[in-house]
């Protein structure tokens, strides 16, 4: 990924953190720490990103401070901070979204947060049925959408939590994004046809997807609201959907329409 979604710009808080401190400044030293052992310092340990500074956290900065010349106390002090950020943020390109080692899901807060939060907001400008995030490291109900929404779309187990098998794919997603060759989504049928009256995830899709292929081909309805709800304007673009593509033209989102909907979606990506 790129320098779009890397968050590493938090001062350092004043207080410095040692054995017994706990708290979102911990994940965050935590996490960037890892980013700097997978990529930069493989001598150092992994750490569990759980904001409980311990034995093993304090044990892995012991050992980045020798690397630095720092004073080998264990404490990060602000010297310790500002190096640690430092040597994350100058990886390269691609080189420091790493898992964190925790699922996050609601009520999770810090930079992991935040970058994902950030790569929704650029898939969303290709995938556009994903919803955009206010980027504040906080797993509320919007960033809960947004995950549900992409793992519906990829395949994976649509539980608003992003596990490691989420956290993977969305960085997959996004590095092909980056580099013009887009993975094609695989959102899967509702299991019953759609039409006027149905709302939810799938017809945002389908709302979504049909403003995709209607600006690649020619336009042949105007762009709608991607909200969810299948009023008289969605049923207006799935007619003209179905006239376009030789389907019958009834309004109605049956198996045959969703699947040459994602056909012609993916095509256009």
């Amino acid at each position: 990924m790129n320098n779009q979604i890397r968050a590493c710009e938090a001062p350092y808080p004043g207080t410095p953190i040692r054995k017994g401190s706990t708290g979102n400044n911990v994940k965050y030293m935590q996490y960037l720490l890892d980013g700097i052992q997978k990529y930069l310092y493989t001598n150092l340990k992994f750490l569990k990103v759980d904001g409980i500074y311990g034995s093993g956290s304090e044990s892995n900065v012991v050992q980045y401070q020798r690397i630095k010349g720092l004073m080998p106390d264990g404490v990060i002090g602000r010297n310790t901070w500002y190096a640690i950020e430092a040597d994350y943020s100058a990886l390269p390109d691609g080189k420091y979204e790493i898992y964190p080692g925790v699922v996050l899901s609601q009520g999770s807060t810090g930079v992991a947060v935040d970058n994902m939060q950030r790569a929704f907001n650029v898939l969303s400008e290709l995938y556009t049925a994903l919803t955009r995030q206010t980027v504040d490291g906080k797993f509320g109900q919007k960033t809960a959408d947004a995950t549900r929404l992409f793992q519906k779309q990829f395949g994976l187990t649509a539980d608003e939590r992003i596990g490691e098998n989420t956290w993977n794919k969305v960085t997959e997603v996004y590095n092909a994004m980056e580099a013009g060759n887009p993975i094609r989504v695989t959102t899967r049928y509702p299991g019953s046809p759609l039409s006027v009256g149905s709302s939810g995830d799938s017809v945002r899709f389908v709302q979504a997807y049909m403003n995709a292929i209607s600006a690649n081909n020619g336009r042949f309805y105007p762009q709608i609201k991607v909200d969810g709800v299948f009023g008289q304007g969605t049923k207006g673009m799935v007619m003209a959907f179905q006239k376009y593509f030789g389907l019958k033209a009834d309004g109605i989102v049956g198996q045959a329409t969703w699947s040459r909907m994602l056909e012609a979606y993916n095509e256009g990506l």
